[in-house]
């Protein structure tokens, strides 16, 4: 089982098999993506829809400036990434808010 917990701290990653954590003093990038079968583009989290037949939603934090992922890349101390949902967006926004 795959847990990604949001806190004051920061986001944190774990599975059977690893865990990473980012503070949210590391964090540079924090966006949302589409991804499809055959690409993958950064959009607006206010374009949120419920449904959609362009592909799945993610966001993703990155300890890299102006960080875009690949399609393949993986969870790792410097990339998280989860489904996108709106009630998931607000908790990370109110966590951007408090580190300005």
């Amino acid at each position: 089982m795959t847990k990604i917990t949001i806190d004051a701290k920061g986001v944190h990653y774990k599975s059977i098999f690893k865990s990473y954590s980012m503070k949210w003093s590391e964090i540079k990038t924090i966006e949302v993506y589409r991804l499809n079968k055959y690409f993958l583009t950064i959009e607006k989290p206010e374009n949120y829809d419920k449904f959609s037949l362009l592909g799945q939603k993610f966001i993703y934090f990155s300890s890299k400036e102006n960080h875009i992922p690949n399609k393949t890349e993986k969870m790792s101390s410097q990339f998280i990434s989860l489904h996108w949902r709106k009630e998931v967006w607000d908790e990370v926004h109110k966590y951007i808010l408090i580190k300005k």
